[in-house]
């Protein structure tokens, strides 16, 4: 039985008194401790650039806690990243396997979803090109209205990571992504649909996917991460999890 004046944790499901418990963000009493283990301990991270270019933000979301004061005074703002974390759902795939699976926000674009497993170089192609960017030129990222999540999975050595952008900041962040590439015109048909679509394609890009995939006659490739084979002239991207015939090129 509870003690006067005493409220139960949320979390742990002891008893404190009122005095020294919390609150959750859903508004139900949380003790210091699990409110501490809560925000570091497989939680949420959400990354945003600082305005001052002196380094980076870093909101954080628990179970029951979440911490986004380093969003306000940013190009984003606490309403989209509380937004955001309001679509974030754990999925079951199997058993005790899963990971989150998140929306996107009104007027953002998810420009980037891979995964990391934290060493250098060890996720997906765009998770480790974003990544070299963001650690060795992160000044050119500050006055870009975009955040990065980074998300537990079941796997303890793997990290879902996920880079979203404004729509009026896209192109912007092509440039810094990409630079100046060279292209070349390629016109691909999708194989589920036989639909064909003129591409302006990167030669860098181009080389890693067939590089990666042991594409020795570059006929056939799937795409594995958004940003490889960015259209970068007309902006458009080809889409996740599609295989595509080369019809032509014009180089």
């Amino acid at each position: 039985m509870a003690k006067k004046d005493h409220l139960k944790c949320i979390s742990c499901e002891e008893f404190y008194h009122m005095d020294e418990m919390l609150t959750s963000y859903y508004g139900s009493p949380l003790c210091e401790g699990c409110e501490s283990d809560d925000m570091t301990s497989g939680c949420i991270s959400v990354i945003l650039p600082d305005p001052d270019d002196s380094g980076e933000n870093t909101c954080y979301m628990g179970t029951h806690t979440r911490y986004t004061d380093p969003a306000w005074n940013t190009l984003v703002g606490e309403d989209v990243i509380n937004d955001w974390m309001d679509t974030v759902k754990w999925k079951n795939t199997d058993g005790w396997r899963g990971h989150y699976v998140t929306g996107v926000p009104e007027g953002y674009e998810r420009i980037i979803d891979g995964w990391s497993s934290g060493g250098w170089g060890s996720g997906t192609t765009a998770v480790n090109d974003f990544e070299d960017m963001w650690k060795n030129e992160h000044e050119q990222f500050a006055g870009i209205d975009m955040f990065v999540a980074v998300m537990p999975t079941s796997n303890v050595f793997s990290m879902t990571v996920e880079v979203y952008v404004h729509k009026r900041h896209l192109d912007a962040f092509k440039r810094i992504i990409l630079g100046d590439p060279e292209v070349f015109e390629c016109e691909l048909k999708d194989v589920a649909t036989d639909k064909t679509s003129w591409y302006t394609l990167s030669y860098e890009r181009w080389e890693k996917v067939c590089e990666e995939l042991d594409m020795d006659d570059e006929i056939y490739f799937y795409v594995e991460d958004k940003i490889d084979l960015w259209n970068v002239k007309a902006g458009d991207r080809l889409d996740l999890d599609k295989s595509f015939e080369v019809v032509s090129i014009n180089d």
